[in-house]
């Protein structure tokens, strides 16, 4: 369903918009369940402390205009203590059941590995991967989404995690030291990038020889900006694609935010929460895939009630009309239809001889009106180029009188 719903989407969308897959975690909250199977005390950062429940660890697909979850997994805790009830030893391990409680007790990172193979197997195609700083934090994620062709974009924070910069470890709060900043940025709250490479983890390092550890690290740079009201506090953007500007990093990392809006209408209009007291496990995870395909629902709808791209085939037929063309190509047409249309005028006999002044004229006078609403820096360049136009009119002026 959401691989048909993608696909979908691309046919409306412009094709210059880039597309990425999204991952990021959300509670689910099982306050007072003692025989919940799976059920798991994990960390909730918006409360501050450990709660009973579940993690819901979608990865979605978005195109920076609309967000579409895509796959989704039922996470408990990969901490055998944090589990407050295992799950069924009934249940055959070759089962679809069977595997989704065994991808429950793994790691995030292992789990969102598995989620992304998966979308990728079934033709969901993307350009990045965006992440929050707590899936940044660990350099063998983003050496693994780099060996899958994508570019990886993530917030990132000083933890145990460390960065080659001129083949020197350095922590991330140590490299703002050696910051950058882009001549071309205009703005203030972007003070600069780092160059670096993101190395293996430790204990991959101390199973590889130097040889291999080279060729495993992969260049990145570090963007960093100001955080919105508080000019003390700098946060630092991990970005593998050093092709892209620093502002630009920035402008792309932002449509990370659109998975927050989905984990809002799930639990705000779709009960993700308080729809279902199930115990059993199952249960439990086909009322969270059923609210994945409710929010499925709603963005084709939104998309299809009130985006205007959508109107069957007569956008295609527009843009394919209207294809954004480069400025030189634009004027020098004009220019070539201006010069022509005294000549062809005569030529189809709409004028007769002698009138190609008067004609001439009344294009000049016509295109001046049509142009007196563009911009200035773009009007002063095309009024140039009809001062060139009149010298060309100049040779059917009838010659003066001596």
């Amino acid at each position: 369903m959401s691989f048909k719903a993608v696909k979908l989407i691309q046919e409306t969308e412009p094709l210059d918009n880039f597309s990425a897959f999204i991952c990021d975690d959300s509670n689910i909250h099982r306050r007072r369940a003692k025989h919940v199977e799976l059920c798991a005390r994990n960390f909730d950062h918006v409360e501050g402390k450990n709660t009973k429940g579940f993690l819901l660890l979608p990865v979605s697909w978005t195109n920076t205009n609309t967000t579409i979850p895509c796959n989704m997994a039922l996470v408990s805790s990969s901490k055998q203590k944090n589990v407050i009830m295992a799950a069924k030893s009934d249940v055959d391990k070759r089962t679809v059941g069977g595997k989704r409680r065994a991808q429950a007790v793994k790691s995030k990172n292992e789990v969102v590995l598995e989620l992304v193979d998966e979308c990728i197997h079934e033709g969901i195609t993307a350009e990045y991967f965006m992440t929050d700083s707590w899936f940044t934090c660990n350099n063998q994620l983003v050496l693994e989404i780099a060996r899958r062709g994508l570019y990886y974009i993530g917030m990132d924070k000083n933890y145990t995690q460390s960065y080659l910069y001129e083949d020197k470890e350095y922590s991330l709060n140590m490299l703002r030291q050696f910051a950058v900043r882009d001549s071309s940025c205009s703005n203030s709250d972007i003070l600069g990038h780092t160059l670096i490479a993101v190395p293996p983890t430790k204990q991959k390092a101390k199973q590889m020889t130097e040889v291999e550890f080279r060729k495993s690290c992969i260049p990145a740079k570090i963007v960093w900006l100001t955080a919105r009201g508080s000019k003390e506090k700098v946060l630092a953007i991990l970005c593998t694609d050093l092709s892209l500007s620093d502002e630009e990093v920035v402008r792309r990392y932002c449509a990370r935010f659109n998975i927050e809006f989905g984990f809002f209408h799930m639990k705000h209009f779709l009960n993700l929460e308080s729809g279902s007291r199930a115990t059993n496990y199952d249960s439990a995870f086909a009322h969270v895939a059923m609210s994945c395909m409710q929010l499925v629902i709603m963005t084709l709808l939104k998309l299809f009630n009130e985006d205007h791209k959508t109107i069957g085939g007569l956008y295609h037929e527009t843009t394919d009309a209207i294809r954004v063309k480069p400025l030189a190509d634009v004027i020098t047409r004009i220019v070539t239809m201006v010069t022509e249309l005294p000549s062809l005028a005569i030529e189809k006999k709409y004028i007769v001889k002698g009138k190609e002044k008067e004609f001439s004229r009344f294009i000049l006078e016509k295109l001046q009106k049509i142009l007196s609403d563009v911009s200035l820096y773009v009007a002063d360049f095309i009024l140039h180029t009809i001062e060139n136009v009149k010298k060309l009119y100049s040779r059917y002026d009838p010659p003066q009188k001596a």
